[in-house]
């Protein structure tokens, strides 16, 4: 939260105006118009939420675990057990697809952030590709007024780094999830059950996400399709902090703002 307000401050100081103000000994004032003020608060805030909407949805994926551990402690009952795993390994599993879609935004929001910071409001709607695609080449901010400023600069290279190690394969996780099939749990594989069996509160993350990111995940499992969701997940999360963090201080220092600047508001 903190990171996210210190860079709302910087995205105001980058869009600030100079105006006609013959009250002023030199005739002019520079400051922020209310509509750019708004907007850097409001890529602030969708930051900062997005993060926190990650450590909800963890935190809800450990409850589950919990109330499954309990049920099964609860009961012999073959039917009443296999039940309880079932039902937290689909539950798991939807809170885990939540936290990959909340974190997809939260790079669409510092994407915005991005291109709000260097190019002013004309330009908050071109999300994380646009903005790694401009930090690749000059090609789209070549017409932009104040030209080529993501391309070269200290956050272009990060947003690029990170995109090839990491956020490209969480996007296109995610877009498989949307446009192909639902990556749940196996529960119609024998092996699912052998499991449950003698691990029935062990929840794993799911296969295909392994495939694309167990490089992230660093996983110590001895197979690399069998990493705890809960595990895995708080390693998600805290990367996914961690590359937020890196790339709006990075942005900040970009921008040249000062913590200790003060802010005029202009009516």
């Amino acid at each position: 939260m903190d990171e996210a307000h210190k860079t709302g401050y910087a995205l105001m100081h980058a869009n600030y105006v100079e105006r006609r103000a013959p009250e002023m000994p030199n005739g002019k004032i520079r400051g922020l118009e209310a509509n750019a003020r708004d907007i850097a608060a409001r890529l602030r805030d969708s930051i900062w939420s997005r993060f926190e909407s990650l450590r909800f949805h963890h935190g809800l994926m450990i409850s589950v675990r919990e109330q499954q551990a309990r049920r099964l402690s609860e009961s012999s009952d073959h039917n009443a057990r296999s039940n309880a795993i079932l039902t937290a390994s689909w539950r798991a599993h939807y809170l885990f697809d939540d936290l990959v879609f909340n974190a997809a935004s939260l790079f669409d929001y510092l994407g915005n952030a991005v291109w709000f910071g260097f190019h002013g409001q004309n330009h908050i709607k071109k999300k994380w590709n646009r903005t790694y695609d401009a930090s690749k080449a000059p090609d789209l901010e070549a017409k932009l007024p104040r030209g080529a400023r993501i391309h070269g600069s200290a956050t272009g290279a990060v947003v690029r780094s990170v995109h090839d190690e990491f956020v490209n394969a969480l996007y296109g996780y995610r877009s498989d999830l949307i446009h192909h099939s639902i990556d749940g749990p196996d529960i119609f594989s024998m092996g699912f059950w052998e499991d449950s069996v003698t691990e029935g509160s062990r929840l794993l993350l799911p296969r295909t996400f392994l495939r694309r990111l167990s490089h992230v995940i660093q996983s110590d499992e001895s197979a690399v399709d069998r990493v705890d969701m809960i595990k895995g997940g708080a390693v998600l999360v805290e990367r996914i902090g961690n590359v937020a963090i890196e790339v709006m201080s990075t942005l900040r220092a970009d921008l040249e703002w000062d913590e200790n600047e003060p802010l005029t508001i202009l009516a």
